[in-house]
């Protein structure tokens, strides 16, 4: 059995209670976060759901688009790549 380095919080079945406004507010393409602890040292903690259509563009802006993953049988969740741009000189 292998030892806990911290308590933090153990289960994000409280996340996105109101699945049908997380849903609505994704496929509006907007940022999704429901904040699981409420107070104390954890209390940044929580679930996150970032649509491409975001991503691509309030992300690209600062980062170099390079590749997006949606394939179940590579990774359960979607993948998106970026890197930060080259430094011009």
């Amino acid at each position: 059995m292998s030892a806990v380095l911290h308590a933090r919080p153990r289960s994000s079945a409280s996340a996105f209670l109101d699945s049908a406004g997380a849903l609505a507010d994704y496929d509006a393409g907007k940022y999704c976060f429901s904040q699981l602890v409420r107070e104390g040292e954890w209390a940044y903690w929580g679930e996150t759901a970032i649509p491409k259509d975001y991503v691509l563009h309030h992300w690209a802006r600062q980062l170099v688009f390079v590749d997006y993953v949606d394939d179940p049988g590579c990774c359960s969740q979607k993948v998106m790549v970026m890197t930060k741009a080259p430094i011009s000189g």
